[in-house]
This record gives C-alpha cells, sequence and structure tokens, in this order.
C-alpha cells in the first residue's frame, strides 16, 4: 500500500455507499506496516477488520476497494464472549450446576450472575492504534 493518512473518526466509504467510521488501526510493528482498519458502523452492530490492501484512498474521507455488501463479509472487529459467575442460587458444574426447584425462572429472567465482554479483535502479531494511543518512539520509549 502507498502511502495514505488515514484519520481515526473518518467516514469510510464503499464503491457503493458509507459503510461506517475508522475507529482504529492494526499494525504489524515488526514489519512497521499498517494490516487492517477497524471500521466501526452506526448503531449496535460490531465494526469490521478491513484490510489495508482495501484502501483506494485516504484522507478526510477513506475510499475502499470494496461494495458494502463485500464489507459486511469481512471479519467481526470485535469479540463477545458470555460467562456465567457461579452465584447463588446456581450450583457448581461438579455439583450438576443445576438450579434449586422453583427458580429456574427467576433465574434466567434476571440474567443474574451473566456477564458479557465486548474486547478489540486484533490479528496475531498486530498492535492496535487508537485515537487515546500515546505515541511511543520506535526505540520503545516515549515520544519527546
Amino acid at each position: 500500500m502507498t502511502e495514505k493518512q488515514l484519520i481515526i473518526g473518518a467516514e469510510v466509504r464503499c464503491t457503493d455507499g458509507v459503510c461506517g467510521r475508522l475507529h482504529r488501526v492494526v499494525v504489524d510493528p515488526a514489519e512497521r506496516r499498517l494490516t487492517h482498519l477497524a471500521v466501526k458502523q452506526d448503531g449496535w452492530q460490531a465494526g469490521r477488520l478491513v484490510p489495508a490492501e482495501q484502501v483506494a484512498a485516504g484522507g478526510a474521507d477513506i475510499l475502499l476497494r470494496c461494495s458494502t455488501a463485500e464489507f459486511t463479509r469481512f471479519e467481526s472487529a470485535e469479540v463477545t464472549a458470555q460467562e456465567h459467575a457461579a452465584s447463588w442460587p446456581y450450583s457448581a458444574p461438579e455439583l450438576g450446576g443445576r438450579f434449586p426447584a422453583g427458580v429456574e425462572g427467576i433465574e434466567r429472567d434476571t440474567g443474574y450472575g451473566n456477564r458479557t465482554t465486548i474486547r478489540d479483535r486484533i490479528p496475531a502479531g498486530g498492535v492496535e492504534v487508537r485515537s487515546c494511543t500515546p505515541p511511543t518512539a520506535s526505540s520503545g520509549g516515549p515520544e519527546a
């Protein structure tokens, strides 16, 4: 990819319409190159990790070389995990992992003890750069 300016927060367009805003980028520090753009869509939809090769133009607006239909097929930019914290009245898996009789409906309706964690997906070997990432020198120390 030739050198292009990518502004975090800039609108990102596909060949047939807007697909979101640039949320963060992923770089390969060993090869010192951009690998992916994390484009966040409006609303509650998860963003997408767009390979850097798809960038046609940068600047105030970023233009991709794909359609919006192709954009939706890129890998999600987030990882979601649901966990259940073992708490009363839930019993531990080694004890059968069951609710006591009569409380199953209450537990399921309230979601008591359930947790959803959402994390940024970062491809192996990559490092994310966000608008809040402090700058560092190539030696690893703080930028002067």
